[in-house]
Order: C-alpha cells, then structure tokens, then sequence
C-alpha cells in the first residue's frame, strides 16, 4: 500500500521552507511521496485576496520539478468554495483508493483543528501529523507528533520583502524566482 502525504496550503508563494519540511517528512513516515495541494479558496483566510490560482499551482509545480516524490495536484480546482480537507480528502481516496494518507499540518492549524469542518470524519479517514517546534509544548493524541526541523520562513515574510524592495531570492527556488518576477507578484499595489 503506497503512504502519500498531503500538504495543503495557499502557497503564495511556496518556498523552500516547503520542499525541506517535505522531504524531512517523507523520511520521517516513509512515506513513497508527498501531494502539494494548493488551496483554492481557504475557509480560514476567505477575506485575504490570494494571487490567481494558476500562477500558484504553476510555481508550486516548477518549485517540485526536480524531486520525483513530490505530485502537484489541481485537486481543489474543481471542488465546492471554500476548500474544505474534508472534500479534498474524499476525492483523493476516491482517486487512490489503494493509498494511505497522511496530512500534514502546523501547530497553528492543530489547535484550531475542531473548528474544521467534519473533522472527526477526517481523524477516521487520515492520520494527521502536526509540526511543532522543540519549545511547544503541544501533545494531542489524535495526531502525530513531528518534533523535527523547523523553518521560520512565512510566505508572508516573502510578501512583505517584495512588497517593501527587499532581496527574497534565497527564500524561493529559481523557478519561482523567475515567475514572482514576470508576474510582478506581491508588489505595493498588491493586496496581501
């Protein structure tokens, strides 16, 4: 049975952060690969305007390029609004349904994970392992407990330096880079 891991999130824009805490992850669960799963539409964060999810899924895509464990899938695309894990979840069992699943998720999301929608049908349906920092003092036994690196880099730290002029290149890989760039994502007269 093939051990995917799933990792949702806006991904605006996906950086390095991403891609190391991945494939910590796949060694951690030996997992066979990891889907990144680009939101649509969070419930969580309906008031933020994201950037076209096009230009997100396409450097999600080129940010994966060159790691064979790691799928970009569109799955949220042709899903209802908000994106709720509990859909994208079924149509991926749905999908591969010879597969175990396990989601990933950070702290800030465990905490608030009996807000999400359906989410004991989730418990039964994946294992969920949260990323915490060595100093959270985080247990909960409905998750797996992932007390590996921790990277402090933000998508939104990344926002924030290309709006104010700042360099941001060694957050993001080339690819993405190069499509911040020709896109003119994030700049002052964007909204974030």
């Amino acid at each position: 049975m093939e051990k995917i891991g799933i990792l949702g999130g806006t991904f605006d824009p996906i950086h390095i952060g991403h891609l190391i805490i991945a494939n910590d992850i796949i060694e951690f669960l030996r997992l066979d690969r990891i889907f990144f799963i680009p939101t649509l539409v969070s419930p969580f964060k309906t008031k933020r305007k994201h950037t076209d999810y096009n230009i997100r899924i396409k450097m999600v895509q080129s940010a994966i390029k060159p790691f064979k464990y790691f799928t970009a899938l569109d799955t949220e695309k042709n899903l209802p609004i908000p994106s709720f894990s509990i859909n994208t979840i079924n149509k991926l069992r749905e999908l591969y349904y010879k597969s175990e699943f396990y989601m990933i998720i950070g702290l800030d999301q465990a905490k608030e994970f009996n807000r999400w929608k359906d989410y004991k049908d989730i418990l039964k349906l994946v294992k969920v392992l949260v990323i915490i920092r060595d100093t959270d003092n985080f247990n909960d036994d409905r998750f797996i407990i992932y007390r590996g690196r921790r990277l402090d880099i933000s998508s939104s730290e990344i926002r924030k330096r290309i709006a104010e002029n700042r360099n941001y290149n060694i957050f993001v890989t080339p690819d993405v880079y190069k499509i911040i760039e020709d896109e003119k994502l994030y700049r002052k007269n964007t909204s974030y």
